[in-house]
C-alpha cells in the first residue's frame, strides 16, 4: 500500500463527522509519533504530500492524544468548512 507513509502498519481508523458548517475527518492509527509539516515535494517525488496538502486546504488541522478506549496513540484530523444542502435537517 503506498501513498501515506507507515499507512499499511498503522492506519486503524478514519472517522468522518459532519456537523454543518463543518466537516470534521479523523484518522487514528497505533503509531505515538506526531506529524510534521513539511512543503510539498516535488512532483517527482513519490511520498510526502499529505499533510502539506491539510494544512494548505484544511480550516484547521491538528492531533489528538489516544482515543478513550485507548485502541489507538493517537489522530490527525483536519475541518472543513461546508454549506448545508438543501433540505439537510440537522438531528
Amino acid at each position: 500500500m503506498g501513498g501515506v507513509d507507515g499507512l499499511g502498519q498503522h492506519c486503524s481508523c478514519v472517522v468522518l463527522c459532519l456537523e454543518p458548517p463543518l466537516l470534521r475527518v479523523g484518522m487514528y492509527d497505533g503509531c505515538p509519533a506526531r506529524p510534521t509539516t513539511a512543503p510539498i515535494p516535488d512532483t517527482a517525488e513519490r511520498y510526502g504530500r499529505g499533510l502539506g496538502l491539510v494544512e494548505a486546504l484544511a480550516d484547521n488541522w491538528g492531533t489528538t492524544d489516544a482515543d478513550p478506549l485507548g485502541w489507538y496513540a493517537k489522530a490527525v484530523w483536519f475541518e472543513l468548512k461546508t454549506a448545508a444542502a438543501p433540505g439537510f435537517r440537522q438531528r
